[in-house]
């Protein structure tokens, strides 16, 4: 701090293990409803965090609130266990908005437009949290969301729909 400059901490694999956090495995089980036209109708999460031998997070309940907020659906239902093991605490990695519950958000997303008969992206852009909707359990409207915009240039980039031809969905695990 007193030289104002960024300043680079490199840890030895011992000491990464000591004194930093590290992603934290999760257990998801979804059940999501939705009409033949791909309006959601149900979302249901459960959600279970190890989260090592400490926890200073949200852990579980982060990760499911994540899945609830990114689409819009009248009815949300979500359960969430942290649990306590004796691991190294984990905690954030990298990345903000809880990936591990996103992924698989987004494997269930295409399983539900394929067995829909829709267009993953298609359904997507029907599904997605407006600025309007916001965070759906407390009724508060987003002051920014970028998802539409997201969803149209990852479709691009990938070459989405050109030739009628489509990347293959990631498979269900």
């Amino acid at each position: 701090m007193k030289t104002g400059h960024p300043v680079k901490i490199e840890f030895t694999r011992e000491e990464n293990f000591l004194a930093a956090t590290h992603r934290y495995p999760t257990i998801c089980y979804l059940k999501y409803g939705a009409k033949k036209d791909g309006t959601l109708t149900a979302i249901e999460t459960k959600v279970i965090a190890d989260v090592g031998a400490y926890c200073h997070h949200v852990s579980a309940l982060g990760v499911m609130g994540t899945m609830k907020g990114v689409y819009r659906c009248p009815n949300l239902k979500g359960e969430g266990y942290t649990v306590y093991t004796n691991k190294p605490e984990g905690g954030a990695m990298r990345c903000v908005g809880h990936p591990m519950g996103q992924f698989a958000q987004e494997v269930h997303m295409d399983i539900m437009a394929e067995k829909l008969g829709l267009d993953p992206v298609d359904f997507r852009l029907k599904n997605y949290a407006r600025l309007e909707d916001g965070d759906q359990d407390r009724k508060v409207p987003f002051s920014s969301n970028g998802m539409e915009e997201c969803i149209r240039r990852a479709a691009e980039a990938m070459g989405w729909g050109k030739n009628g031809e489509n990347p293959e969905p990631v498979p269900a695990i």
